[in-house]
């Protein structure tokens, strides 16, 4: 069954041993497994749903999420005060939940898997050579990598972009 959700099976959130895989997304459960330990997890898909329109409204933040950033601020617990029922489930699923949450914030509606992947794509380095066929989609994804690194730190679109076509020889 199709949520309002862009997540996908095989989508990855983050990186290095904290990276989280997407199993399974249906209407009742997300599924992640986790890269370290190979753990998984199960975690309501409307826990996810509930949380995105007070973070679109900036009512609360990524931070929010985090016991300890809201213990810092004296606040109450998150879902205490947002009074939803789901404190069970972010104990110990804090940064999984964070993670689904700043795709979901980033991602584009109807995106396919492919858009997704390349708009969530990091460059490993600020300079890079591509080459290959025509029409493969090169200047493409880079274009795409330089308007999503724009929005992610606020700059003009392709602010972070120069385009310089070479000849092979």
């Amino acid at each position: 069954m199709k949520t309002n959700l862009n997540l996908y099976k095989g989508l990855t959130l983050g990186d290095g041993n904290r990276a989280i895989t997407i199993e399974k997304v249906n209407s009742e459960n997300i599924y992640l497994r986790l890269k370290d330990g190979n753990q998984r997890r199960i975690l309501p898909t409307q826990l996810i749903l509930d949380l995105l329109p007070h973070l679109r409204s900036n009512n609360i933040s990524i931070d929010d999420i985090f016991r300890k950033n809201r213990k810092a601020k004296n606040l109450p617990p998150l879902f205490t005060d947002l009074d939803l029922d789901y404190e069970n489930f972010i104990l110990g699923y804090e940064a999984s939940i964070s993670k689904i949450c700043e795709y979901e914030l980033t991602a584009k509606i109807n995106d396919s898997p492919k858009q997704a992947l390349i708009r969530h794509t990091i460059l490993p380095k600020p300079f890079i050579l591509l080459a290959g066929i025509s029409g493969t989609g090169k200047t493409r994804f880079i274009i795409e990598q330089a308007e999503s690194s724009a929005n992610a730190f606020s700059l003009p679109d392709n602010y972070n972009c120069c385009l310089i076509p070479v000849r092979p020889d």
